[in-house]
């Protein structure tokens, strides 16, 4: 019963405090509470709390989808719902693994569906991100590790101070794992 009911108010936080307006008000925690008492005086009936809470549903535009945000320096990257990656902001070194060192974001019609993905390889989704000052790495689903974007000290860790992700044909299956050995 709290389970329910706190996890509602925390929902229903989050919403707020990401601008999301038309919530329908849900249960107070407090309903739910062992403490409180029905009309007569008595302890409340466990399954008349969690029918209060139960009937209640938030409207279509509550369903938050999972995004994990990184934000680097001069740029930011995110996994979307369906394990892609985005990145906008500064590609001074190809941070944003696209190709080309085209800032994204900084004009009208750059985001949304016009942001392309990163491409990380045939089949490969990310399950983690990390965004530094000017390259950024994702652990992918296989659990290997690709990185790209500045490279001027090996922090790529690809074995060369070449950049990655700036050029045509230097992501996807193109783009090398970090050997990470076995041990």
């Amino acid at each position: 019963m709290k389970t329910h009911a706190l996890l509602a108010t925390v929902v229903v936080g989050f919403m707020t405090a990401c601008g999301t307006s038309g919530v329908e008000s849900l249960p107070d925690a407090s309903a739910a509470d062992a403490n409180t008492t029905d009309a007569n005086g008595g302890a409340p009936d466990a399954s008349a709390a969690d029918a209060n809470i139960a009937d209640t549903s938030l409207p279509d535009a509550a369903v938050v989808p999972r995004i994990t945000i990184a934000p680097g320096y001069d740029h930011t990257c995110a996994i979307l719902d369906d394990n892609s990656v985005k990145c906008w902001g500064s590609n001074a070194s190809g941070e944003l693994g696209l190709g080309d060192r085209n800032q994204r974001g900084n004009n009208a019609n750059e985001m949304g569906d016009k942001l392309p993905k990163v491409d990380l390889g045939t089949g490969r989704t990310a399950k983690a991100l990390l965004a530094r000052s000017a390259d950024t790495c994702a652990i992918l689903d296989d659990n290997s590790v690709k990185c790209w974007g500045s490279n001027y000290q090996g922090q790529l860790g690809l074995g060369d101070t070449n950049d990655r992700g700036d050029e045509a044909n230097e992501m996807g299956d193109k783009l090398p794992k970090v050997d990470l050995g076995t041990k």
